[in-house]
């Protein structure tokens, strides 16, 4: 697999699928393992056991020139990767459960290496093809 990848015969995207996206609504605990989030998925479903991405908004400054030849600069919002994790298990209510589809809120118990989960954050599930 990586040898096609290499030889350009397949793409890395190719290799994964996106499943959900989720955003954060608030931090329930967390510390430098471990983090209880919960939110709202916005798309698709959230699942135990799934890989994760954390994205974040962030504000960057941008120069470009005007039409007098003139440099200015603009704000710019974008969203940044902060990191990877893994979905240790998904709440819905009380009930712990697999999965939760689109539009439900959930809570999220997410296993990862000292990562800072905030509101706003969001999440994007994925699995890897092989």
């Amino acid at each position: 697999k990586i040898q096609e990848i290499i030889q350009g015969k397949e793409s890395e995207q190719e290799t994964e699928e996106i499943i959900g996206s989720f955003t954060v609504k608030a931090v329930f605990a967390a510390n430098k393992k471990m983090a209880v989030i919960g939110g709202e998925v916005l798309s698709g479903k959230m699942r135990k056991s799934g890989k994760i991405r954390q994205y974040r908004m962030a504000e960057k400054i941008v120069k470009e020139q005007d039409e007098e030849g003139n440099e200015i600069e603009k704000k710019v919002k974008e969203e940044e990767l902060i990191g990877h994790a893994k979905i240790e298990s998904v709440q819905k209510g009380q009930e712990t459960v697999n999965e939760v589809n689109e539009g439900t809120e959930c809570g999220l118990r997410i296993q990862h290496k000292d990562l800072i989960f905030e509101p706003k954050d969001r999440i994007e599930l994925y699995v890897e093809k092989n």
